[in-house]
């Protein structure tokens, strides 16, 4: 199996940030293969895809949980 996770935080209005990574099942434990973080310095317009890219993860999520 194969498992990920993304994390948004709203810094303002049209302002997103995320961190987050994709892990696997070894015999030992659950480990990260890799990993993502939004960086200092990044643009207007891709901190804006990020926060609609949160707002796209929560109407999914809660279609899914209230219909």
């Amino acid at each position: 199996a194969k498992f990920s996770n993304t994390c948004w935080s709203l810094i303002d209005a049209n302002d997103g940030v995320k961190v987050g990574a994709t892990y696997e099942a070894t015999a030992e434990k659950i480990a990260k293969v890799d990993g993502f973080i939004s960086a200092t310095g990044e643009s207007s317009a891709l901190r804006r895809a990020t926060y609609e890219e949160s707002e796209g993860w929560y109407k999914g999520i809660t279609a899914d949980m209230f219909g």
